[in-house]
């Protein structure tokens, strides 16, 4: 038998572009349309599994309960209810720069221009051909690829190791990612957002100052 999947069960959701001769702008069109479509299809399976589950009283809900002692003695419980219908954001290839406006209205939270990388490839290719060998290695379907782990994947950041284990330079964490024949090339602390976090990401100043690592 041949096993259907739903929208609901797909790890990630990538939309290419299906551009007909040279007419980016309807190529750009569809794929906003496919998108608008899939997050229908989202919201409308949510619907139907929250309604299933109210009618059969076994709606999964994860639960997260916080402790606190007050000074005379006696405990709080501050319950906090997750819901566990989470469905994976669609990600569209767009080809016209302008079309970035129109993905953040359709509530897009992720996108690939593959027109841009591709000339900006071109531009670096042109300025140092060395620098071709590099990018086909990282932008190739074989051969390495670039990752975002988190800091546990290299030391122990559970609350029981005391700050002075977790405390190490980025050098330090590069030898450790090297053990696993990994190159760490940066990092993005978790309190700091993408655009501030540009002088980090790739080869970050001051790589000696030791630094307290966590995943929050």
């Amino acid at each position: 038998l041949n096993e259907v999947s739903t929208v609901d069960e797909f790890d990630s959701i990538l939309i290419l572009s299906d551009m007909e001769g040279n007419d980016i702008a309807n190529s750009d069109s569809r794929s906003i349309a496919t998108l608008l479509i899939i997050q229908d299809i989202q919201r409308q399976l949510a619907k139907e599994k929250a309604k299933s589950n109210n009618n059969n009283n076994n709606k999964k809900q994860t639960q997260t309960t916080d402790i606190a002692t007050t000074n005379g003695g006696t405990n709080k419980k501050n319950t906090r209810v997750i819901s566990d219908n989470a469905f994976c954001s669609p990600i569209s290839e767009i080809l016209d720069t302008r079309t970035r406006s129109l993905l953040s209205v359709a509530g897009c939270k992720g996108y690939v221009m593959s027109n841009h990388i591709v000339s900006q490839w071109m531009a670096q290719v042109a300025e140092d051909r060395n620098m071709n060998s590099v990018l086909s290695e990282l932008l190739s379907a074989d051969g390495c690829e670039t990752y975002i782990r988190s800091i546990s994947h290299y030391i122990n950041v559970s609350p029981s190791n005391s700050s002075k284990q977790r405390t190490k330079s980025f050098w330090e964490i590069a030898l450790l990612a090297r053990q696993r024949r990994e190159v760490a090339i940066g990092y993005k602390p978790h309190g700091m957002e993408w655009a501030e976090s540009t002088d980090l990401i790739l080869n970050p100043p001051n790589k000696m100052v030791p630094r307290v690592w966590d995943e929050e």
